[in-house]
Order: structure tokens, then C-alpha cells, then sequence
């Protein structure tokens, strides 16, 4: 069964016999509508992000969030129009935001003329508890950066799918899947002593581990290129704009 389908079946309510009062910020709320095509929910869009939602399989409702970046103007060519004698100023920034520019000799500049193509934005995946991530992959395409949840090493799938979360192999796999340029894993079961908390050959159970076997199944479907780490608390990685 689809992850939608289960969650959506879950009915959600608050009571005010609860003995705690709700947050300030579960007051209020406004409604998402499912795209029904698509098979996800457009939670948020500004002029520099599109954020959507889509339902994962675990044990209670849980999703997977695509946040990407909108393309921005590609780079204006300011020697042809030094060229045709227009010097650095407000016609460059109009012609660089795309609006056409009429010049007191009556002729008009056209930015497909004198900006190049639009830059892609940078697209990012962040998977909630899930042990089936397929229902999101449709929108995840071509993302710079997965970051999914590896609970448990491979040898433990059965007990790891059972609480509704993903091994190595499953985190991989969905990476493939959307074609990622880089893995970032999360989620690990407190077993696995964090890397920066090792005493290396004497710690037999440590995020090595998870890293080893998620690198040996990137050799195995081909994609060794992709770039894989395990975060911690506090890590950062950075996502160069593209060119």
C-alpha cells in the first residue's frame, strides 16, 4: 500500500481534554491541497523557492521534503553592449532582469540578445522516517544533495523495515533512484558511536560501518562518483550555486 494511502486513512485531531495546551504555532494553520497528479503537496513558493511534500512509508505519518532553488538569470554579456556603446548603468540591471529596454533613439534591446541561458537552481531532498521512499521519487529528480535516513546496517533489514525506517542499501538505492549527486546519510541507531567519538579498531560499532556498506553498494549499481557522508549533530555541507 502507498505511503499516501495509509496516511491518509490516519485521522489527525486535537482534544481539549489534553492536559498540555497546544504550541503557539499548531494554532493555527492553513490547508494544503494533494495534487492528486503529481502525488504531492506544493507547501511553499517565493520568488527564489518551491518547496513540495510528499507522503514516506513508516509507522506513523512522515515525509520527504524537495526544496528548490528557481533559476536566475544567466550572465549579460556587457561587451556587446559596451560594443554598441551602452555603458554600465541602469540599462544593464533592467536587461539583466529580463525587461526589454527602449533607447531614446528609438531602438529597443532585447535580453535574448545580450543575457545567456538561465542558471539551473540548486534542488535539495530531506527524507523523513521512511522505510519506502519510492512515492517521492517522481519529484525528486536531478537533486544536488539526498539526505535519507540509514537506521540500521543491511544485516538487520528485517528488523530495520519492521520499526519503518532504511539501511544503507534502501538509502542508496532511492539516491540512484533520483539520480542524487550527493548522499547524505542521517538517522543512525544510537549503536553506531558517532566518527568524532571513535576510538577507531577499539569501536567495533560505529558509523563506519554504515558508511562501508553504503559505499560498496555505490560500486555495485555504478554510481561510485557520488559524493556520501554520514552527518552528525551540527555538521554542515555546503552546495555550490551553479554556473
Amino acid at each position: 500500500m502507498k505511503a499516501f494511502s495509509i496516511w491518509n486513512k490516519m485521522k489527525i485531531s486535537f482534544y481539549p481534554t489534553f492536559i498540555e495546551s497546544p504550541l503557539p504555532q499548531e494554532c493555527n494553520y492553513s490547508r494544503i491541497e494533494f495534487d492528486s497528479i503529481s502525488k504531492c503537496w506544493n507547501v511553499l513558493e517565493d520568488p527564489q523557492f518551491v518547496v513540495f511534500a510528499a507522503a514516506l512509508k513508516h509507522r506513523i505519518p512522515s515525509f520527504g521534503f524537495i526544496i528548490e532553488e528557481k533559476s536566475s538569470p544567466g550572465k549579460l554579456d556587457s561587451k556587446k553592449l559596451l560594443d554598441i556603446g551602452i555603458t554600465p548603468g541602469p540599462i544593464f540591471g533592467k536587461l539583466k532582469n529580463g525587461v526589454k529596454v527602449k533607447l531614446d533613439s528609438g531602438e529597443e534591446l532585447d535580453p535574448a540578445d545580450f543575457v545567456g541561458p538561465d542558471v539551473p537552481g540548486r534542488k535539495v531532498a530531506v527524507m523523513g522516517d521512511t522505510c519506502d521512499s519510492s512515492e517521492i521519487l517522481p519529484i525528486a529528480q536531478d537533486v544536488d544533495v539526498l539526505v535519507h535516513e540509514a537506521t540500521m546496517e543491511n544485516n538487520l533489514l528485517e528488523k530495520c523495515v519492521e520499526f519503518g525506517h532504511s539501511t544503507p542499501n534502501m538509502a542508496v538505492d532511492v539516491a540512484v533512484g533520483c539520480k542524487a549527486k550527493s548522499l547524505v546519510l542521517f538517522h543512525l541507531s544510537p549503536r553506531y558511536k558517532p566518527l568524532s567519538l571513535s576510538n577507531g579498531d577499539e569501536d567495533k560499532d560505529t558509523a563506519q560501518i554504515i558508511i562501508n556498506q553504503a559505499t560498496n553498494h555505490l560500486k555495485e549499481v555504478g554510481r561510485a562518483d557520488m559524493d556520501l557522508l554520514v552527518a552528525e549533530d551540527f555538521s554542515e555541507y555546503q552546495i555550490l550555486k551553479k554556473k
